[in-house]
């Protein structure tokens, strides 16, 4: 993207999770509103988020802690936090 857009004009988080406990579900939820926060309060025009996530290889399943996988349909259901 640094082709297209100057670098003082991005603005880059990550993110890193674990959800093995209910204590890091919520630490994560807190950690995303006081992004969306940030993000919020400056006066930006667009945002562009990417969302990558580590799969079992075996079923396609989404990482959700170190040796834990849920089905899409799992991690779906289990939002609003």
């Amino acid at each position: 993207m640094q082709g297209f857009i100057h670098t003082s004009e991005v603005v880059y988080e990550e993110i890193t999770f674990n959800l093995e406990t209910l204590e890091q579900v919520v630490n994560h939820g807190h950690t995303m509103n006081e992004m969306a926060k940030r993000l919020s309060s400056n006066q930006i025009q667009r945002v562009v988020i990417f969302i990558t996530n580590h799969s079992d290889e075996d079923r396609g399943d989404l990482f959700v802690s170190p040796g834990s996988c849920a089905t899409v349909a799992e991690v779906s259901e289990s939002w609003p936090l």
